[in-house]
């Protein structure tokens, strides 16, 4: 099964990211919220809440979809995590881009430049204002007045430690978050954007559309492939039932 984005949607953003690394996200986000659909679907049928709230699905989609994804972004040679002390939780970086996988809830909203975050804990406050974005959308008339915002003080400010060696080599990480809506049945619409955090919202710039097309299975394809054989007529043939002729009724048609 191979996902692909939207043909046509370059975005000027794509530069902070390479060839192979584009590709390799515009990839794997779509397959991965796929995959940690399919296994939260079945935990959510499985669980068969009484009150049909969708706690266990909320919760297992916050954390499969970026297990999911790590797992395929990991061969990439600029991938790495960073580990936020004293918790359990990982930050997923490709190259510069800090990646944070959001779900938007059963429904995109109407507004897809913003979203407004229903969990803000003080450490999410702290790594996403410390990586949002000092990109402008090209029509704002603000453009060249935009002054970064600091990063709020407060308890947890381990999350700064754990950022602190990653740009210790001269460049300044930059959030980009997959937002997505989805239900225990499917998912809904995939998007991906630079983001800033602006109060308790966050503000994309240009987000793109990310689709999942299913194809044939690699199994298919390489069952499919010619196979190498020692000599003329070695390689595998179909069976077919074989069928005795019949014998002609007439005896004049046996002279024929």
């Amino acid at each position: 099964m191979t996902p692909s984005p939207t043909p046509g949607n370059t975005r000027d953003w794509h530069s902070a990211f390479s060839l192979a690394e584009l590709d390799a996200l515009q990839a794997g986000i779509p397959a991965g919220i796929q995959a940690a659909q399919a296994r939260t679907g079945r935990a959510h049928t499985e669980y068969a809440d009484p009150e049909g709230e969708l706690d266990v699905y909320g919760v297992g989609m916050s954390k499969a979809a970026p297990k999911e994804i790590r797992a395929l972004l990991r061969e990439l040679p600029s991938y790495r995590e960073v580990p936020i002390p004293r918790t359990s939780r990982r930050l997923m970086f490709v190259g510069r881009g800090l990646i944070f996988p959001i779900r938007a809830g059963d429904k995109m909203r109407r507004n897809k430049k913003q979203l407004w975050l229903r969990s803000f804990s003080q450490t999410r406050q702290q790594y996403f204002a410390a990586n949002s974005t000092h990109r402008r959308e090209p029509s704002d008339p603000t453009l060249f007045d935009f002054e970064p915002s600091t990063t709020p003080a407060g308890e947890g400010m381990h999350v700064e430690d754990a950022l602190r060696h990653v740009e210790q080599d001269g460049g300044r990480s930059e959030l980009f978050i997959p937002f997505f809506s989805s239900t225990p049945l499917a998912v809904g619409q995939i998007m991906w954007a630079p983001a800033r955090l602006d109060g308790r919202y966050l503000r994309f710039i240009e987000p793109e559309t990310l689709t999942y097309r299913r194809m044939p299975s690699l199994a298919a394809t390489i069952e499919n492939r010619p196979q190498a054989v020692d000599g003329f007529a070695d390689s595998p043939r179909p069976r077919t039932t074989v069928k005795r002729r019949r014998q002609p009724n007439n005896p004049t048609e046996k002279n024929q």
